[in-house]
């Protein structure tokens, strides 16, 4: 079964590339398909229906940003058009998404929903209901744990994501491990803000020395939203021996009154062979900055007028390969 389902993704990929183009995205497909992660923070992806878990109502038809279903599969499909440009990578860490519904929405149906995409993602206790997901290749991972993990933060946050699962690509297996986080957020400015932070960050790296205690030469990639600037004292933290900081051939991921910044990073063990680790950067997901002059990343809302973009953020690809023990 195996070459009709890289066929099937294949076909699918090329169908993906052809309704972009009648949308008027023109996208550049990555030389290489298959093996590789993306990492993205797509911003308040909500599904428009009301929950009962938090406090959702001003991202359904009714609330403030009066957010239809159709602009949320407008939305569901330019990211699944993204992950096309990206070559359909095995992985992809999503940060920013609601609930199960969302990820039922962007996975089967969107124009994505034939491929062979399955998901995991955090419950947490974040107030808005923001949550960390990652999907994945049913062909090519399987996931075997699948666990969430809480800092001791003073305010509710996302879970820190933990899969570990076994890898098959060109009839060999292996054993990958991935934390997925999203740290709490810069916005508030405040002491207290950051000392969550670096509690998260600290849990974070707690969590992967126990995985590397029990395997130390574990496959391990850490990837998601650190909301800290790559020469920050955070990020320094994490580099070393055993986790190494990937760096990226763009200036930033995100950017704030006319300053591009790394918001986004990712970590590996030496197990890792990073062939590229690139931000994505297509025409579409992005729109000229009137005020400090270049480009951005263009988003859903400017404040709270619908703007039609993905998100604020740009996404990630990681092309990897594993080093043999």
């Amino acid at each position: 079964m195996q070459p009709t389902n890289k066929m099937s993704i294949c076909v699918n990929l090329r169908l993906l590339l052809l309704i972009g183009m009648c949308l008027g995205m023109p996208l550049s497909v990555s030389a290489q398909s298959g093996e590789g992660m993306m990492v993205w923070n797509v911003e308040n992806f909500f599904h428009p229906s009301v929950s009962t878990d938090h406090d959702d109502q001003e991202f359904t038809p009714t609330g403030s940003y009066r957010w239809t279903y159709r602009r949320f599969m407008r939305k569901a499909n330019a990211i699944a058009q993204t992950i096309a440009a990206a070559g359909c990578p095995d992985l992809i860490a999503m940060l920013e998404v609601e609930d199960d519904s969302t990820m039922v929405g962007l996975t089967c149906r969107s124009v994505m929903r034939d491929m062979p995409y399955r998901w995991v993602r955090t419950h947490g206790n974040d107030r808005r209901g923001i949550n960390i997901a990652l999907i994945y290749n049913e062909f090519a991972f399987r996931p075997i744990v699948v666990r969430e993990v809480e800092a001791a933060t003073s305010q509710p946050t996302r879970n820190l994501l933990y899969v570990a699962g076994e890898t098959m690509r060109d009839g060999l297996t292996d054993t990958l491990h991935v934390i997925v986080c999203h740290l709490p957020s810069q916005a508030s400015g405040t002491r207290e803000a950051d000392t969550n932070r670096q509690t998260a960050a600290r849990t974070l790296r707690s969590l992967a020395d126990s995985i590397l205690q029990s395997d130390p030469g574990a496959a391990l990639v850490i990837a998601g939203d650190f909301n800290s600037d790559s020469r920050s004292r955070l990020i320094r933290s994490l580099d070393g021996d055993s986790l190494r900081h990937l760096p990226f051939d763009h200036e930033g991921t995100y950017r704030f009154r006319g300053d591009w910044t790394h918001l986004d990073h990712i970590f590996c063990t030496p197990r890792i062979i990073a062939d590229t680790a690139r931000i994505l950067r297509p025409d579409f997901l992005l729109e000229p900055n009137k005020t400090y002059g270049g480009t951005q990343p263009r988003r859903t809302f400017r404040g709270p007028t619908y703007h039609g973009g993905v998100s604020d953020h740009l996404p990630v690809l990681l092309r990897y390969r594993l080093r043999a023990k």
